[in-house]
């Protein structure tokens, strides 16, 4: 859900409350809030609670949070030929250019594997934020020095999951004639 322009974040607070949901945190970089419905959920709570919210506040933007599973292992897996990079069609992009260091990519997966050989040297550094328990840039996240976990609400970036190196390691690696394979 939009927070609506104009509103402070303990505006929709309360608003909230009265249309009965909770939200979840809210930043002020970012109108977009995660709400939630009351409980029991069953399949039919979210569009039961999107036609409720249009209708006792037509002015709101609201769309479902779909639940995605990840699937930890591809059937046709192979590391050894990286199939994944034939399938964003890497090998033609190379042609073009292998990236550049005035280049700042974002992505919005299970994390990153910090350790990661490939990934390391290119792994974005917050230049305004210290580790000192303070915000120190003002984006209303603290402690975010290398990214922000979104779904944990923490500083932390690292995949729990195991399923984001691959795709990151396309994106952000060091420039090398071979590709580290998973393990």
């Amino acid at each position: 859900m939009s927070r609506p322009e104009g509103f402070t974040t303990e505006q929709f607070q309360v608003l909230l409350v009265q249309l009965g949901f909770t939200a979840g945190p809210q930043y002020r970089f970012s109108p977009v809030v995660r709400v939630f419905a009351p409980g029991p959920i069953d399949i039919d709570t979210v569009p039961t609670a999107l036609a409720r919210i249009q209708v006792e506040a037509p002015g709101l933007t609201v769309e479902p949070d779909i639940l995605h599973f990840i699937q930890t292992v591809p059937d046709d897996y192979d590391s050894r030929q990286q199939w994944g990079l034939e399938k964003i069609e890497a090998p033609a992009a190379w042609t073009a250019t292998t990236g550049s260091a005035n280049l700042i990519a974002a992505t919005i997966d299970s994390g990153i594997d910090l350790q990661h050989p490939d990934l390391q040297a290119n792994i974005w550094h917050n230049p305004g934020e210290t580790s000192n328990g303070k915000d120190d840039d003002g984006n209303g996240l603290i402690d975010d020095l290398v990214g922000w976990n979104f779904a944990n609400n923490n500083n932390d970036p690292t995949d729990h999951q195991g399923t984001a190196h691959m795709w990151l390691a396309s994106l952000g690696p060091r420039a090398t004639t071979e590709w580290a394979s998973p393990e």
